[in-house]
């Protein structure tokens, strides 16, 4: 439970930043659009997931669902990791946030509506990342005008 209150404060937090926020460095771009990139890719085999095995809650669906999809809620976790490692707090949110859903969602026992969090979440990072961008835009247009 104080791990969603933590997210939720975060997430509160996040909305009240202004959209104008400056964009994170280069290097944390690259790692941002890394982690965008995997969460997506993980999103979609959670997704597969959940098709091929749509009720693994028996003991002979769970093995096979493990052994076709190993590792999944681990990679999920450090996902969530990195996430809350970053340095700009609106993508530090949502990334975060899509990671923890993305946990249930690759997870055998877990559901696929836990990959339509983790599909909302990633969306708004990057609508977080357009608009930061079209700000930047603005801005060096602005400055150019001087």
């Amino acid at each position: 439970m104080n791990g969603k209150a933590w997210i939720i404060g975060l997430l509160a937090v996040a909305v009240c930043v202004p959209a104008f926020a400056q964009l994170p460095d280069d290097a944390e771009r690259k790692v941002i659009d890394s982690l965008m990139t995997r969460i997506a890719a993980l999103e979609q085999t959670g997704r597969e997931l959940h098709e091929k095995y749509p009720d693994s809650k028996t003991a002979e669906a769970q093995k096979a669902c493990k052994a076709d999809f190993p590792d999944l809620p681990e990679q999920a976790r450090n996902l969530r990791g990195e996430a809350a490692a970053l340095q700009t707090l609106a993508f530090k949110v949502y990334l975060s946030m899509a990671a923890n859903d993305l946990v249930q969602c690759v997870d055998c026992l877990g559901t696929v509506t836990a990959c339509d969090g983790a599909s909302a979440s990633l969306e708004r990072a990057r609508d977080q990342m357009k608009r930061m961008e079209d700000y930047a835009k603005r801005q060096a247009a602005g400055e150019d005008k001087s």
